[in-house]
């Protein structure tokens, strides 16, 4: 699994099937969000296991706040963009929400996802980002940490 770029935008770039990261379009943030604007993630995974030509496998995507104010205010994640099987998913915590959905995909040496996840009004802190995946046919799990900023 290769490193997950936060961005505040990722989109398909036209004409391309967008099966690598350089077939998108990426408006980078450097892990720091301003709150209330949506936040993009992307990044590839390899060597997939294939059963009956197809790559399946499963995400799960975890924020965790690590510092900032306390209080009652809670975090809520949503999926808003990206891809359609995981659009909608969403969750809701005190300072801590996980996010997962399955993926089929075409057999293929590498897949790339990217999803844009709505994080309503979180706090402002820093968070620790974790992407998962798990190879549903090899029953690999792999998995990759950042750390956010979500600022006013």
């Amino acid at each position: 699994m290769s490193d997950v770029l936060i961005a505040d935008r990722v989109t398909p770039s036209p004409g391309t099937d967008a099966t690598r990261w350089s077939d998108f379009s990426i408006d980078p943030s450097m892990g720091r969000v301003q709150r209330g604007h949506p936040i993009a993630l992307l990044w590839e995974t390899y060597a997939l296991g294939a059963q009956d030509a197809s790559n399946r496998y499963r995400v799960a995507i975890q924020l965790r706040r690590t510092s900032g104010p306390t209080g009652l205010a809670g975090l809520v994640a949503k999926i808003v963009g990206g891809v359609k099987s995981a659009v909608g998913v969403s969750s809701r915590g005190r300072d801590e929400v996980s996010l997962s959905y399955p993926r089929e995909t075409p057999a293929r040496p590498v897949d790339v996802d990217y999803v844009t996840l709505d994080l309503g009004t979180a706090p402002p802190g820093r968070y620790t980002l974790s992407v998962e995946t798990t190879d549903l046919v090899n029953h690999v799990r792999t998995a990759r940490q950042s750390t956010i900023t979500i600022v006013e």
